[in-house]
């Protein structure tokens, strides 16, 4: 081999000789449970973007954060965890290693991801015009892709609307213009009218529910 090409070589292999030693510091302080050192080693190993395989990443900034959960740095440990959860959404870490602690900050950042993820996407999600939240018959709900909701809007409000109407036609029917209610017919025609008045009350009562509802959740998810 001409020395050229061997020094050649030696210039692409050198670096990544030492980098590998630095990686190698940083988890032997790991192993030996010098935290802060190891918190420190990994931090500066990773600001130096020195690596870009991804399975290397992932043992950092699994160790980084485990490191700082150690120190009780919760906040950092949990942006540890995040960055982590960045390259690999499934990421799990190994009960059988970890401690309790670790593990549990682990799932309320992996929550957190989950979380502000789905913020984002349904911020910026197109919102329908105000004026359909005040439709009827679960319309709010409907418009909101959220089809049993508004399955069971629409089916209360139309039993409800029903009932109302299906006693006032039951009272009509026992009113004369001429004679007015008949003695025998008022108990009846007095409980017709409270059965129309109750419904209707539910009827108006679910259709607030349901306006309320619309304003809250004014948000149409990703059409498939």
């Amino acid at each position: 081999m001409n020395r050229p090409v061997f020094f050649s070589w030696l210039l692409c292999i050198l670096p990544l000789f030492l980098w590998a030693q630095e990686e190698g510091a940083c988890l032997e302080s790991y192993q030996l449970g010098e935290y802060d050192k190891a918190a420190d080693c990994y931090s500066a190993f990773l600001l130096s973007e020195k690596t870009t395989d991804t399975t290397r990443l992932l043992q950092c900034y699994e160790h980084l954060g485990a490191s700082l959960t150690m120190l009780d740095k919760k906040q950092p440990a949990r942006v540890a965890f995040s960055r982590l959860l960045d390259y690999r959404k499934d990421y799990e870490l190994d009960p059988n290693v970890y401690l309790p602690e670790v593990i549990s900050l682990f799932q309320i950042a992996k929550f957190e991801k989950r979380t502000a993820l789905r913020i984002l996407i349904m911020d910026t999600l197109p919102a329908y015009p105000v004026a359909w939240n005040f439709l009827p018959l679960g319309g709010p709900q409907f418009f909101n892709r959220q089809p049993r909701k508004g399955v069971a809007v629409c089916a209360l409000q139309a039993a409800l609307l029903t009932l109302s109407i299906y006693s006032y036609q039951n009272k009509s029917s026992l009113y004369s213009d001429r004679f007015g209610y008949r003695e025998e017919d008022v108990d009846r025609a007095r409980q017709y009218d409270w059965a129309q008045r109750g419904t209707f009350f539910g009827f108006v009562t679910v259709y607030i529910y349901s306006l309320i509802d619309g304003f809250m959740n004014k948000r149409i998810s990703l059409k498939e």
